[in-house]
């Protein structure tokens, strides 16, 4: 075919067969051209076994078995003009057909030219430079996971992973990740016993940049009820109260027992306030 030979020089396009029955295009009839595009796409791009109109054929690269009604049904072409168009490509010495087992076989001799299977290879120093890339990405892809591992490990609500791991992309342009990972001990240190239901997603956090959040100081509450009576934490303003009861009342016993209790302690009481104050 006329101009087959400088195809290569003006580069390829990759297409996939499927083209042709992509419901974006209409049925129309086909031009020479996309008839002669489509008979390339038919052939075999390696040797493979089809069913031809007599059984099973064998082709090799370059070829394809139709009968003249079958591409006629698909250029949209009556079928004396599907002939007069394979008879021309014949008479170029683009086309050659051949009976195999009684079937048509039609062989597209320069195949080769319109069918390239890969790209030309670049040179060793665009080769080098591309593998260097290739393994920098590896790198970079193995440190990122590594990294977002041991963020997700230490995170203190295990919701919404792939949330997650978007959000961490987008931190790790703003932080460090031993910045993420120092900040994100803290606030699981903060959560300890606490209500997950109350604690961020790991997307939400990350996405607020509270790796930069200061720590927090575990409040530690004044009373808490155990039994039948209420622990009271030592310097709170309900044993402060009671202090006063037990001066108001004399009771040495109870003042020397809340005493002996140290700093940050706790000691059990009846309730949390003195009977005076519950009025």
């Amino acid at each position: 075919m006329k101009g087959a030979g400088g195809m290569s020089k003006r580069g390829v396009i990759a297409m996939a067969r499927c083209i042709w029955d992509d419901p974006d295009f209409k049925d129309e009839k086909f031009t020479e051209r996309l008839a002669f595009i489509w008979l390339v796409s038919e052939a075999a791009w390696e040797p493979r076994r089809v069913r031809g109109s007599n059984g099973l054929v064998d082709l090799k690269r370059g070829e394809f078995s139709h009968s003249i009604r079958y591409m006629a049904i698909a250029w949209g072409w009556k079928k004396t003009r599907v002939a007069d168009f394979l008879n021309r490509l014949k008479k170029r010495d683009t086309l050659r057909d051949s009976k195999q087992d009684g079937s048509k076989v039609y062989l597209i001799k320069n195949y080769n030219k319109f069918q390239v299977v890969g790209l030309p290879k670049p040179d060793s120093k665009t080769d080098s430079k591309t593998d260097r890339i290739k393994e920098d990405s590896k790198k970079v892809i193995k440190e990122y996971t590594s990294h977002f591992e041991t963020f997700w490990k230490a995170y203190p609500r295990k919701t919404a992973r792939g949330a997650a791991g978007k959000a961490y992309t987008a931190a790790m342009k703003r932080a460090t990740p031993e910045e993420i990972f120092e900040g994100v001990k803290r606030y699981a240190k903060a959560r300890e016993g606490e209500n997950k239901h109350f604690t961020a997603h790991a997307s939400t956090w990350l996405n607020a940049d509270r790796w930069l959040d200061e720590e927090i100081p575990k409040v530690v509450p004044d009373t808490r009820t155990n039994g039948s009576g209420v622990w009271i934490r030592k310097g709170s303003r309900q044993w402060l109260a009671w202090e006063q009861h037990g001066r108001r009342n004399n009771d040495d016993k109870m003042l020397f027992s809340m005493d002996c209790v140290e700093d940050g302690g706790e000691r059990k009481f009846q309730c949390a306030w003195p009977s005076e104050m519950n009025g």
